[in-house]
């Protein structure tokens, strides 16, 4: 016997597949690479947006951004992911994950001197000996779901 599944249950099936596809798809973040700023948008504990103008670097086709253990921002990023990154004409949503490899975080460190300079190494302290540094991923799109017609919510009245 054969059974039929409804249109609904494969769009759904779908729709988790495709959330477990790697956050890490080719992204070209070569817009940002010559920016001297950008500005994250995050949520706060509140659920408030937060927008706040940060330093970023590009390597090796990857964006990366950089803060201090006592910052809010990075506070929110650590209990949300998700964001908006605002540089130049363009509005990207985004998801941050935490670097811990060393010797990537040492190139990544290296990078934000070699585009900033003294007023990098200025800074340094105001960051402490552990900064907390994101590589950015594109957010994963949801696919449009299609409902039948006949799956459509009715009016009653």
């Amino acid at each position: 016997m054969r059974t039929r599944v409804p249109a609904l249950a494969i769009a759904l099936g779908c729709a988790l597949l495709s959330l477990t596809a790697p956050l890490s798809a080719a992204a070209d973040w070569s817009d940002f690479a010559e920016l001297e700023t950008v500005v994250v948008e995050t949520r706060d504990k509140d659920g408030a947006d937060r927008r706040t103008t940060v330093w970023i670097v590009v390597l090796d086709g990857v964006a990366f951004l950089r803060t201090g253990q006592r910052s809010r921002w990075g506070d929110d990023l650590e209990r949300d992911p998700a964001l908006v990154l605002h540089g130049g004409d363009e509005a990207r949503p985004a998801r941050a994950m935490p670097l811990l490899d060393p010797s990537r975080r040492e190139r990544v460190v290296a990078a934000f001197r070699a585009k900033y300079g003294f007023v990098d190494r200025l800074l340094n302290p105001l960051r402490g000996s552990a900064p907390r540094i994101w590589s950015l991923a594109p957010a994963p799109k949801l696919p449009e779901l299609f409902i039948e017609p006949r799956l459509q919510p009715q009016r009653l009245w």
